[in-house]
């Protein structure tokens, strides 16, 4: 079904689909494929109920035109310098050459990090910035922690480098390819490599001065998030369920602590059907029992390296005794980095997008893709 109607109305629709994807953007109440997906099937629908036909009669709004945008041999290559750029991160490639950064003094740390950015800003001009900053990424962290700068003021800076380098040459950015190969589409004298360099250059040279000595000022110091869990003091609730063959079987609460749990909080002890509440003075653990406790990461972590049984199955337990006397017999002695191997504790956040959301981490299948 198509019906004909004015073709002001196409403009003023493209301009509401425009302002609606930029508020959804911006606020990411939804994720931002889901937007991009929900723009791209808005425009298709509209196209073949509403069509904007040429001069020639064909639909401007077709599928055939909409959709050849994923086709254009620029955007591939794009996508496949990504690929390798990530390729080398996850095959840890640049181990090597991130080490070298690895200084302990601050004044070369300093001008090692000002020789990379400025490397990636002459280097963008001749390769895709996407790929350069993923590959330069480690390096910069290296140098940061060399200095003992925060991450996040080096970070924004390696960005600015490479788009200002990149808007020097054709390839330097993937805006500069799609735009040239949009102009040859459409009948235009194709770009030149070094056709707009003269401006570019002037340009990057003064954002260059800028990025390097006013951008880091104006950012704040940002704790990164392994730095901030191992550094927090918040308390964790934990559950720890008493099988009949518990170690804390029979344990009695004294003085207002029991002994085997010293630094845990009690807050709760479920016995059948019944809640005990605190004070715990006079009672025993019994097999059977929950056991809601509160701690600070160290400790717990602690409580669990000393008395892994805690949560441990029985199969389990006797699986990391054999493995400990296995290794003995093999060595002779067993490090405690066999030992902490057998079980890691660590905290997980779920992301706002996460489609882990709502569901058990059985039906996630969490323990498969995780281990």
């Amino acid at each position: 079904m198509t019906i004909a109607i004015d073709p002001g109305l196409h403009m003023w629709f493209a301009l509401f689909l425009a302002a609606a994807s930029t508020i959804a953007f911006v606020r990411e109440k939804l994720p931002i494929e889901v937007t991009s997906v929900a723009l791209l099937t808005s425009l298709l629908i509209f196209g073949q109920i509403f069509p904007l036909p040429d001069a020639a009669g064909r639909n401007q709004l077709d599928a055939q035109a909409l959709l050849s945008g994923f086709a254009n041999p620029s955007l591939v290559a794009v996508l496949a310098l990504l690929v390798m750029g990530q390729g080398l991160i996850q095959t840890d490639a640049l181990r090597a050459v991130t080490r070298v950064f690895n200084v302990s003094n601050k004044k070369l740390a300093l001008l090692a990090l000002v020789s990379v950015l400025l490397f990636v800003c002459v280097m963008s001009a001749f390769m895709n910035n996407t790929p350069l900053v993923i590959i330069v990424i480690p390096i910069i962290q290296a140098l940061a922690v060399s200095m003992g700068m925060s991450e996040s003021r080096v970070m924004i800076p390696l960005s600015y480098v490479a788009i200002l380098g990149g808007m020097t040459t054709l390839i330097g950015s993937s805006t500069n390819l799609l735009v040239a190969s949009t102009m040859e589409e459409l009948g235009y004298e194709p770009l030149r490599f070094f056709d707009f360099i003269i401006p570019g250059a002037m340009l990057a040279a003064c954002g260059f001065i800028y990025v390097l000595f006013v951008v880091p000022r104006l950012l704040p110091p940002r704790a990164s998030m392994a730095s901030d869990l191992a550094g927090s003091q918040k308390e964790f609730v934990a559950e720890l369920d008493i099988d009949a063959d518990s170690r804390l079987v029979g344990e009695q609460c004294l003085d207002g602590e029991f002994a085997a749990l010293k630094g845990l909080n009690v807050k709760l002890i479920q016995r059948g059907g019944h809640l005990i509440l605190p004070p715990f003075e006079g009672y025993a653990i019994e097999a059977g029992d929950v056991l809601i406790v509160a701690s600070s990461r160290e400790t717990l972590a602690e409580m669990l390296s000393k008395h892994p049984g805690f949560l441990l199955s029985e199969e389990e337990e006797h699986f990391l005794e054999k493995h400990k006397q296995a290794e003995l017999e093999k060595e002779g002695t067993v490090s405690e980095t066999q030992t902490a191997e057998t079980r890691v504790l660590a905290e997980l956040m779920i992301t706002p997008a996460s489609r882990m959301i709502d569901m058990s981490l059985e039906r996630a299948n969490f323990h498969r893709q995780f281990g």
